[in-house]
This record gives C-alpha cells, structure tokens and sequence, in this order.
C-alpha cells in the first residue's frame, strides 16, 4: 500500500523524535524533494504526434525536455533523429555583411568555410545523419531538418512534463519514500545553526545513499544493456 507525503512526514517525526509543532516545517521540505525527484529520478513521461508544419512542430506546453524524438516504424520501433545544435532556426541568413569573394559553404563541423571535407569521421559506421532537430525552448518548438519535413507529416515525441504540485495529498511511490525521508532530515539539520558539521555532512550522505538505492530500483541497468550500449558506436571509419 502506497503512502502520502503526510504519512513520510509523519513518520519522519516519529523518528526524529519532533514534536507536531515542525509538521509544517518538514512537509515544506518533503514537498521540496517531490519537486527534486520528478525532476530526473521519477519524471512524468508523456508520449505525442505532432504535426509538422513548415519544418516545425510546437512543443506541448508542460514540456521541460525530450527524451525520444523520430518516427514509429512498421515493427513498432521509434527511428531516432539525432539533436544537432548547428541546425540553423530559419532557412535565411544574413548576406549583408558577406564579402563579394566568400562564399558560406560550411555545412558542419566537418567542411570548411570553402566547403572541402576535412574529414576525421572516426567511428561513423559508414552512414548519414540526415534526420535531425533542434529545441528552441525560448519560442517553444522544434526546427527539424529538411529530410523530415519533406518525408513525413507528424512525429512521435516522448518528453518530460512538468507533474502536479505536490502537497500533503500527494501520492509516493515506495522507491522514494526513504530518500524523502532522509532528504527531510538533512534539510532539517542542514539549517540548524547549532548542529555540527559533522552531522550536517552525515545526513547529506545518507540521503544521497537512499537517493542512488531508489534510482537503481526505479531504472536499473542489465547486463544486456550494457552490451548493447557498447556495441551501439562501435563501426569502421568511413574513408573516401
């Protein structure tokens, strides 16, 4: 049976032996590890198809990152599109300020401005990443590459939302509930001007201690995964 921040808090104060009177001084900070922990270790995960216009596709408005983002294929696997930060926003540049004998032939870290090959593609497998994308968080939406725009009219995107407020009501999964209580503790101890150090430190320690306990539960890695991630980049160097 899972428990609510109000039972963590609750029985954090059994355990520090605290009176009633610091309730609302713990459960400021159990609402403060929520809002740390649905961050990167137990992130709300949503999944949608947007449709692609002009190249762009607007981001939901709870986005805080991606995750995944390519098309499905027919055997239901997601073809990922690599993140390429040299991805111009806006197919125009400025030409004004060009010299009349300079040409803008640079395309990638991998041509120079007179758009020779300089080659050091070591490891590229002999293939071409021509489905790309770059988040424009600012304006909220995602430039894609030309090769998406042409080829497809919606992609899947798996991203990180922002989660609801938490409060006393909010519900914990039993992963967390340790960290939680061990990041109460520290808070508590941590701006309490006559405890040590030392104790300062230890409390630090133990909350980070359950914190790597509930991520290892929560996303553990197998031995098949890490022979695939090795194998993921390893290829011959292309040559021409």
């Amino acid at each position: 049976m899972g428990l609510t921040l109000h039972n963590i808090v609750s029985r954090t104060l059994l355990t520090t032996g605290f009176t009633i009177h610091w309730y609302e001084e713990f459960l400021h900070h159990g609402i403060e590890a929520m809002e740390e922990l649905e961050m990167d270790t137990y992130a709300e995960l949503k999944v949608v198809k947007l449709k692609i216009s002009d190249g762009k596709v607007k981001l939901p408005k709870d986005y805080l990152d991606y995750v995944t983002l390519g098309t499905v294929k027919q055997n239901g696997r997601v073809r990922r599109y690599m993140e390429n930060p040299n991805l111009a926003f806006s197919d125009s540049y400025d030409t004004k300020n060009i010299e009349d004998d300079y040409y803008p032939f640079s395309l990638d870290e991998n041509h120079n401005d007179l758009g020779e090959f300089t080659g050091r593609l070591f490891g590229a497998g002999g293939f071409t990443l021509d489905k790309e994308f770059r988040v424009n968080r600012k304006e909220g939406y995602i430039r894609l590459g030309t090769e998406v725009g042409n080829e497809n009219s919606e992609i899947y995107l798996e991203y990180v939302a922002e989660g609801d407020c938490p409060c006393s009501c909010s519900y914990v999964h039993p992963y967390l509930n340790k960290a939680i209580e061990k990041y109460i503790i520290w808070m508590n101890r941590e701006h309490n001007r006559s405890e040590t150090s030392y104790g300062k430190e230890t409390s630090r320690r133990e909350y980070y201690n359950e914190l790597r306990k509930a991520r290892a539960r929560i996303s553990g890695l197998t031995y098949e995964q890490i022979i695939e991630s090795a194998r993921a980049y390893t290829g011959l160097s292309t040559k021409f």
